[in-house]
C-alpha cells in the first residue's frame, strides 16, 4: 500500500512540475513576443488615423470623416496612398445599396489666414465615386481642432462631374479663386477635359458662401 501511495504521490507530483514548467515556459515565450508585455499578456492594438497622423502631425484614435452631400453620411479616410506621382488618401462608404469612394489630394489644400494656434480652417477639394462612372468633385471647409486632435467637416460645394483642379487661389482674407477645366458640350466625358474656368467664393462665419462665376 506504501509504494501505492509513494507511486501517486511521485505522480502527481511530476503532473504539478510539468505544469509548472510549461507555465514558466510560456510566459517566457510570450514575453518575447510581439504584442505581447513583460509579463505575457497580450497588448490591445490601438487604432490610430494614418490620415491624421501623416497628413497634420497628429496622434489619436480620432478618425477623419467626410460627408457624402447627396447621401449625407460621413465616410471614413482610413488609407494614405504615397507614392512618386499621387499623394491622396480615400475611404470607402455603404448606405443601402448605395457603395463608393472618398479621394482627397494632400496637394489640394488651404489653410486658411483665420486659424488660431489650436485651430486651423482649410478648404479641402474631394472626389466621390459610386458604382457608376462618374467622379464628383466638391470643395470642403474643415475645422481643424490641434488640440482635441479632431477635424470636422464643416460645409462643401459642388463643382461638377469629372472636372479638373487647375489651382486654388487664396487672398489671404476671405476670397477664393478655383481655377478648373470641365468638359465642352461636344467632349466625350471619358476625356480629359478642356473648357476652363474660374470660380470664386468667400469662406465666413463657417462656411462657403457667394459662389460664383467669373468666366
Amino acid at each position: 500500500m506504501k509504494k501505492i501511495i509513494k507511486a501517486v504521490l511521485i505522480i502527481i507530483t511530476s503532473i504539478i512540475l510539468i505544469v509548472i514548467i510549461a507555465g514558466i515556459y510560456k510566459f517566457n515565450y510570450l514575453a518575447n513576443q510581439p504584442g505581447y508585455d513583460v509579463d505575457g499578456n497580450k497588448i490591445e492594438e490601438v487604432h490610430k488615423s494614418e490620415v491624421l497622423s501623416k497628413w497634420f502631425n497628429l496622434d489619436t484614435t480620432n478618425d477623419f470623416y467626410v460627408k457624402v452631400p447627396e447621401l449625407k453620411i460621413n465616410c471614413k479616410i482610413t488609407q494614405v496612398i504615397d507614392s512618386d506621382s499621387l499623394y491622396y488618401a480615400k475611404g470607402k462608404f455603404s448606405v443601402g445599396y448605395e457603395k463608393g469612394k472618398v479621394f482627397i489630394s494632400n496637394r489640394e489644400i488651404v489653410t486658411l489666414n483665420n486659424s488660431t494656434s489650436n485651430i486651423n480652417y482649410l478648404v479641402i477639394p474631394f472626389s466621390v465615386s459610386n458604382q457608376g462612372s462618374g467622379l464628383f468633385k466638391y470643395i470642403g471647409l474643415f475645422k481643424l481642432n490641434n488640440k482635441a486632435k479632431t477635424i470636422n467637416h464643416i460645409d462643401s460645394y459642388f463643382l461638377g462631374d469629372r472636372v479638373k483642379i487647375d489651382s486654388i487661389e487664396y487672398d489671404g482674407a476671405n476670397n477664393i479663386q478655383v481655377k478648373i477645366k470641365i468638359h465642352t458640350k461636344n467632349q466625350a466625358m471619358s476625356e480629359a477635359p478642356s473648357e476652363l474656368k474660374l470660380l470664386e467664393f468667400k469662406v465666413r462665419d463657417g462656411g462657403l458662401f457667394g459662389f460664383k462665376l467669373l468666366k
